[in-house]
């Protein structure tokens, strides 16, 4: 006989408020994902998929289950997709154990939730182990008990939260620049929300990240920038402000790559036949943010894909959803992008 459903599950608040892809949907689509979970968790059959009756529900299926018009829930469901919220059966990159976890007879397109199907694993594996007295793998040792190691939860919005053993150290084991970086946060936000929206405390977590940061070669300069494109931003759109650096577990890293991979001026115009235009192949500002911004904005005009991330990009009607720094897009007004093709083209089509 089927093992009788559990009427509830674990809710990680943290999880739901910190996940950066949740943080990028409207308030609607928070809710929408919120009443699927309860459908996938409490009437969809299997466990963690949005399939009922041997058919995959559609946006016709919730508008009828959960109310709201068809039109409403097929545009909510189609900004959730966009941010990767949920995947879909036949999904091409899915993870690997998540694709271990999809049972055949499930058809391609039926939405389920990764993070329920990995939730659902670690609940089996667990039961399974205490009815046998505990991981195979730790029975006989001393010191840990028999409970597996299994059952520990790492929920997909903690993919990147620091170790215990970062969390551990003492104050005094992290640098100057990382105890910076935090305080740099913390006169960020007052700046940008007034100083009766400061945190009433730091999070435990913060100087961890902060740290993390300073190794990845990180400055208070180039964090500020990120800090201030965010902040800026949630202001803009209304939204509470930014709680902790964690909010930034992957923005700043991705920002750091970015900004490391942009090829120096003197490549630019190398490859453009030493063809030199001054605010295209030479970068003029020694700041560190506007150089990054200048490298972004330069990839993008070669046809390079901009970011959502990054706002609007630079040559986007919408002048009031542009986070490019006034000075930098100064450089670019009134110059045009080029869909592929080299340095050169784009110098020949924009020089004066």
């Amino acid at each position: 006989m089927a093992e009788k459903r559990r009427p509830w599950g674990k809710w990680y608040w943290t999880d739901w408020r910190g996940d950066a892809r949740l943080r990028r949907v409207s308030f609607a689509a928070r809710g929408l994902w919120a009443d699927m979970l309860s459908l996938m968790g409490g009437e969809c059959e299997p466990f963690g998929f949005l399939f009922m009756e041997g058919e995959p529900l559609a946006a016709p299926d919730l508008a009828k289950l959960l109310g709201g018009s068809e039109r409403e829930v097929q545009s909510l469901l189609d900004v959730l997709e966009a941010k990767n919220v949920f995947s879909k059966v036949g999904d091409s990159g899915l993870p690997g154990d998540v694709l271990e976890l999809i049972p055949d007879g499930i058809k391609h397109g039926t939405i389920f939730s990764r993070r329920m199907l990995r939730d659902e694993q670690k609940h089996i594996l667990s039961q399974k182990h205490g009815k046998t007295g505990g991981n195979p793998s730790l029975k006989g040792e001393t010191k840990g008990g028999v409970n597996p190691r299994d059952k520990a939860q790492r929920p997909e919005a903690r993919d990147q939260r620091p170790d215990k053993k970062e969390t551990a150290r003492g104050l005094g084991e992290f640098s100057d620049e990382a105890k910076a970086i935090v305080a740099c946060f913390d006169r960020v936000r007052s700046d940008v929300f007034g100083p009766e929206q400061a945190r009433p405390f730091r999070n435990a977590t913060d100087i961890t990240f902060a740290q993390r940061w300073v190794d990845l070669g990180c400055t208070e300069e180039f964090a500020r920038a990120e800090f201030d494109r965010a902040f800026t931003a949630a202001k803009r759109d209304s939204r509470q402000p930014i709680g902790s650096l964690k909010y930034f577990q992957n923005a700043i890293p991705d920002a750091l790559k970015a900004a490391n991979a942009a090829p120096p001026a003197a490549d630019l115009a190398a490859n453009s036949a030493e063809i030199a235009v001054p605010g295209i192949t030479d970068c003029p500002f020694p700041d560190g943010r506007l150089q990054m911004w200048f490298y972004k904005c330069t990839k993008y005009f070669q046809g390079m894909r901009w970011l959502s991330m990054d706002g609007e990009p630079p040559d986007s009607t919408n002048k009031l959803m542009i986070d490019v720094p006034p000075e930098v897009l100064k450089l670019f007004e009134g110059r045009e992008r080029k869909p592929a093709g080299s340095v050169a083209g784009l110098l020949e089509r924009t020089s004066p």
